[in-house]
């Protein structure tokens, strides 16, 4: 690190910088590389550099389930400016993207103050809410408790990746209504089976997230899909959002969910 306000950059990251620089007309800044080239650096020292403090700007940058605290980038800028600098400007707001999507949610009454669960706790609330998941092998009266907990942690898992690649409850609904036997090579009796299952994970994915909801609880990429739901049918609300800032700036673009890109 340089003084106050400037980094010592490598030839590649300087390059990355300049191509930047020379794109002042970009609403949309991305910094891109392979991981653990120091993007993050380049990206504060972006950020830092001589008038863009003066910029409203708004950085996603990883990860994407954590507080503000832990985001690299914004421990290098913090580094570089004075103690308190960016809570007295609050047209530089460094955040994770789901931590945006959640403040998103907040100011257009999608969901009040919701509290974002962990793995841990998201286990535990299915585990408390068994009986309004239709999931039937949550249904097995002769689970063990180890067998119990495998199968809700496989659960978990697909809903994880439904949410992170940003399929909602009627997106998945409506796959599994237009599933047809011909575009699988499988027997009428296998096909059958695999709709049934297909047609239990939807019942069991929407029960899911309509519970969450009901009990203003939500997950860090599920906060992200119902931003995504809502900016999809309501776009004026995030072009109202998106005018606070004249810049946007992605730090890790890589790291993004396919929910995230969409």
């Amino acid at each position: 690190m340089g003084e106050r306000g400037r980094f010592f950059l490598s030839s590649d990251q300087q390059n990355v910088l300049d191509e930047q620089r020379m794109a002042t007309s970009r609403k949309i800044a991305i910094i891109e590389g392979e991981p653990g080239t120091g993007k993050s650096v380049c990206a504060a020292s972006f950020l830092l550099d001589a008038g863009n403090l003066l910029v409203p700007t708004l950085v996603f940058a990883p990860p994407s389930e954590s507080s503000s605290s832990s985001i690299p980038m914004l421990r290098h800028v913090q580094d570089q400016v004075p103690l308190g600098y960016l809570d007295a400007h609050p047209h530089l707001q460094v955040q994770s993207f789901a931590q945006w999507c959640q403040t998103y949610n907040d100011d257009v009454g999608i969901a009040s103050t919701q509290k974002i669960m962990n793995y841990s706790e998201t286990s535990a609330f299915v585990m408390q809410h068994l009986d309004a998941i239709p999931y039937s092998p949550l249904r097995s009266t002769y689970k063990s408790p180890p067998m119990l907990h495998g199968a809700i942690k496989d659960l978990l898992t697909f809903f994880r990746h439904l949410e992170r690649h940003g399929i909602s409850p009627q997106e998945y609904s409506y796959f599994v209504r237009g599933l047809d036997p011909s575009a699988y090579t499988m027997s009428p009796d296998v096909f059958a089976d695999f709709a049934a299952k297909q047609t239990d994970l939807s019942a069991s994915y929407e029960s899911y997230r309509a519970l969450l909801l009901q009990h203003n609880v939500n997950t860090w990429h599920g906060s992200i899909l119902d931003t995504l739901g809502h900016v999809t049918e309501h776009p004026f609300y995030l072009h109202a959002a998106a005018t606070s800032f004249d810049r946007v700036l992605v730090d890790d673009l890589h790291a993004m969910t396919p929910a995230m890109i969409k």
